[in-house]
């Protein structure tokens, strides 16, 4: 719960996972299979203060529609949560994906679900979902550099299956006055936050990628503005 871990900690942790890849390349792949999966434990004998024992599932595929390049599907499930129910708060936001993201991604933002308002939703086991349609309509070169423009569309979403433990009794504890939304927090099931969006993306020798995309969440509570992000790479 939060109040026991208001103190302070020390986190030390080892992750071990196994990875599968046949994608026929990494900047923007058109078919195969990148699957992982990994446990963290962070014991008391490593120093840990508050010690948790965590695990993470992601499995990516790309379809290719339409041959040579032209039209790829590509779709990525995530599930991630915790062994033991005292998994300590300040764990709760990332999402653990192996590579060169790895432990920098919360859900919501622009790396898991795009439009969603990064942080604001956090549970003890959560579990996300992205697929794309990815459309390269024009191919040229230019100063022997191969140059490639894109267009896709997406559809995110993600949900707490297990809500994190805050250790209060009831709700006026955290606060005297609370919002509605806070106060009837937890009385209803929890409903997946899903968004849709769109991208364009310039593509040169199939590894230097320039990403611009917009999403917009269906319900403006997950951020009713929605996003708009300019980014390097495809999302996975």
């Amino acid at each position: 719960s939060i109040g026991g871990h208001k103190n302070g900690f020390f986190n030390s942790a080892i992750r071990v996972g196994l990875m599968y890849d046949s994608r026929d390349k990494e900047g923007a792949p058109t078919r195969g299979i990148w699957a992982e999966g990994h446990v963290i434990a962070a014991p008391k004998w490593l120093g840990t203060t508050n010690p948790y024992y965590r695990y993470s599932f992601t499995f990516r595929n790309y379809v290719p529609i339409v041959k040579n390049d032209v039209l790829t599907f590509a779709y990525r499930l995530n599930y991630e949560g915790s062994f033991t129910k005292d998994c300590p708060y300040y764990v709760a936001p990332y999402i653990t994906v192996m590579g060169e993201n790895d432990d920098k991604d919360g859900f919501g933002g622009y790396r898991t679900v795009r439009g969603v308002m990064r942080n604001r939703i956090q549970g003890r086991i959560v579990c996300y979902l992205n697929t794309e349609h990815r459309w390269k309509f024009i191919n040229f070169t230019v100063a022997k550099q191969n140059i490639s423009l894109g267009l896709n569309a997406f559809f995110d979403g993600g949900k707490v299956l297990q809500e994190y433990e805050t250790g209060w009794n009831s709700i006026d504890q955290l606060s005297p006055v609370v919002p509605d939304q806070l106060r009837n927090f937890g009385k209803n099931a929890e409903a997946f936050h899903l968004a849709a969006g769109a991208g364009f993306r310039f593509i040169m020798n199939k590894n230097f990628i320039i990403a611009v995309e917009y999403g917009k969440p269906f319900n403006s509570q997950d951020n009713a503005k929605g996003a708009f992000y300019v980014n390097t790479g495809y999302l996975f």
